[in-house]
């Protein structure tokens, strides 16, 4: 999906859009050939203004190029924060470190963290710099194989739900103040991706947690996203739910299906922990003995704490 440049028509990208859609979740692509049934031109890529763009209209879904590869860089961070902070999570619940005390009990964080802080710095200075019209090479860290899971086929899902949000614009079929259109942006891209999750489950003989775990993981990573490039408690003026609504309202939906000691929260609780990292920010949770669940929870009201 990053290297969109080989499409025979440059602007036009709703082909490979509709594939990412179909992919992100098989179960729903009857209701996705009815939804888009003769429709064409839906996502165009044009533009080079300075900043983030992605914006719907009746019409199209319209981006830029730097927008787009700023989105895939930053949701390769948060899988880099997964790789880099889930062991330290572990570690942290059966009393083997102090999460406040990372960096003096591992002497490599200092320098992941920088190389974490480093790519989402690209990723912003990608789209604030009018010379930059595309993001550097993501700068890799001791990638493994979880990484090389979460960046082929979480970060693919991460995208699938920022498109997914512009999507519910596009399809919008009633007028609604600004803020809760932006509500209903979410509530659909979460629903395209969990709400028929089971029936995938059923239909491919996998287990429905595992499913939502998956899928769960992948907007966490969009999250991440979000994060990166916005207040974390929202800005005046902005529509868009604040990213600690938007995590909320994500761990609030998965509890209901994944139970608590499963590895969804264990990289939850790693992508929040993460945001704390790259932003700097504070971090005082007792970690010792609590669930997967409860840590994941416990880092969410940290980080609004010190937001």
């Amino acid at each position: 999906m990053r290297d969109v440049d080989d499409q025979k028509d440059p602007s036009d990208l709703t082909d490979e859009f509709i594939k990412l859609f179909r992919a992100a979740a098989p179960e729903r692509s009857q209701e996705l050939d009815t939804l888009l049934e003769g429709v064409s031109n839906l996502v165009l890529r044009g533009g080079d203004q300075v900043g983030f763009v992605m914006e719907s209209n009746s019409w199209f879904i319209r981006f830029s190029q730097r927008s787009l590869e700023a989105v895939w860089v930053l949701a390769t961070s948060g899988a880099q924060a997964v790789e880099l902070y889930s062991g330290a999570i572990w570690a942290a619940q059966v009393g083997m470190l102090d999460l406040s005390e990372l960096e003096s009990a591992d002497p490599s964080e200092a320098t992941y963290v920088k190389a974490l802080r480093s790519n989402v710095n690209n990723a912003i200075d990608c789209l604030n710099s009018p010379d930059a019209l595309h993001c550097k090479p993501i700068r890799p860290l001791n990638s493994g194989n979880l990484f090389e899971v979460l960046a082929d086929d979480c970060v693919q899902l991460a995208v699938a739900f920022v498109f997914l949000h512009e999507l519910k614009h596009r399809i919008k079929d009633q007028e609604e103040t600004a803020e809760l259109e932006e509500r209903r942006a979410d509530e659909f891209a979460l629903d395209w991706l969990l709400g028929a999750a089971r029936t995938y489950a059923k239909e491919s003989g996998h287990e429905v947690g595992k499913v939502v775990a998956k899928r769960g993981m992948g907007i966490a990573l969009a999250m991440f996203v979000i994060a990166s490039l916005s207040p974390l408690k929202g800005s005046t003026g902005d529509p868009h739910p604040s990213p600690l609504d938007r995590l909320r309202r994500l761990l609030d939906l998965v509890k209901e299906t994944v139970p608590e000691q499963t590895s969804f929260w264990i990289i939850a609780a790693a992508v929040i922990f993460g945001v704390l990292r790259v932003k700097g920010l504070p971090i005082n949770v007792d970690a010792k003995g609590v669930t997967h669940q409860d840590l994941a929870t416990r880092l969410l009201d940290a980080l609004a704490e010190v937001a």
